[in-house]
């Protein structure tokens, strides 16, 4: 290529960026951030309604606006030596050890970044909730290698299994005997 093909490129970079700055707007219309809009959001910051109220942008531009200018928390990057440790923890370690190894980090984080791995997690081990028609369902779903959620989406559950183990008291027989149906099961009575 020749040199006179990128002098050209940069002439036209440079004359769209005097425009933009002549016009107050970006090519696609969005008006430029002027200092003393930048000033409000620095002294309101964390307050967005208080930015909202006093700017006319959108809640986006203003979050987009915060973050551009560094207001925001700061992301802790991952080092190797915690990559490694956590490489290491990732396909067997409980949840609880895995938090209590990186202390500063929250759960979304950890999980993000093990998934980057491609390295699966040891299999969902269903707790007990005190339930024996409820647990038996919820230890099958795990053999079967499916979410509660994937159960309440088979049984039209509304979040039923998705939610046992915070819920008290007897569940719906109908969403129970649907969950069995759906998980290739039957019931037998017995007496004696």
């Amino acid at each position: 290529m020749d040199i006179r093909y990128h002098a050209e490129r940069a002439q036209r970079s440079e004359r769209a960026r005097q425009r933009v700055l002549r016009e107050g707007k970006t090519p696609n219309g969005h008006r430029l951030w002027t200092k003393a809009e930048d000033a409000i959001v620095r002294h309101f910051y964390p307050d967005y309604r208080a930015m909202k109220r006093r700017l006319r942008r959108s809640m986006q531009a203003i979050t987009s606006r915060v973050h551009a200018l560094r207001l925001g928390p700061k992301t802790k990057t991952w080092k190797t030596t915690d990559v490694a440790r956590l490489r290491r923890m990732w396909k067997e370690a409980t949840k609880s050890e895995i938090l209590a190894a990186f202390p500063e980090r929250n759960w979304q984080s950890i999980a993000n970044k093990g998934r980057t791995f491609g390295i699966k997690r040891r299999p969902w081990v269903p707790s007990t909730i005190g339930h024996p028609i409820v647990d038996a369902i919820r230890k099958r779903a795990a053999d079967l290698n499916l979410s509660l959620g994937d159960v309440d989406a088979m049984c039209s559950g509304h979040h039923f299994f998705a939610n046992s183990s915070r819920r008290k008291g007897m569940p719906r027989s109908n969403i129970l005997l649907r969950a069995i149906e759906a998980l290739d099961g039957h019931i037998e009575v017995v007496w004696h």
